[in-house]
């Protein structure tokens, strides 16, 4: 199963012929997961934390941007106002409800072991 899932990631960043990238809501989901735990290093202690969960939400950004310019825009948002206020709580939960959402994903799913 995991073989299965890696080769799927794997075939997701395959780019357009334009070079844009294709759309992943899992990675996107991954970005946001990491850049929670990244902002939660941030607040113990290690400040250096904070300038890569910001790279990784500018990542789950672009990887939605061709599927939903509302929900990249959204994410921008978040990411824009913890950059002018880094003691913001960015609201994670939500944006993991909303890429869930609009991309029809269940993580109970994925907790048995069905992918998309």
């Amino acid at each position: 199963m995991i073989l299965k899932f890696l080769t799927w990631m794997a075939n997701r960043h395959l780019r357009t012929k334009s070079g844009d990238r294709v759309p992943c809501p899992l990675c996107c989901l991954k970005h946001i997961g990491q850049a929670r735990a990244l902002m939660l290093e941030a607040r113990k202690g290690y400040p250096n934390s904070f300038w890569f969960a910001l790279g990784h939400l500018a990542e789950a950004e672009d990887e939605v941007l061709h599927m939903s310019q509302d929900l990249a825009s959204l994410i921008r948002e978040e990411r824009k106002t913890l950059e002018r206020n880094p003691g913001y709580q960015v609201d994670f939960d939500s944006l993991v409800e909303n890429v869930s959402i609009s991309a029809n994903l269940d993580p109970t799913k994925f907790l048995r072991g069905n992918m998309p």
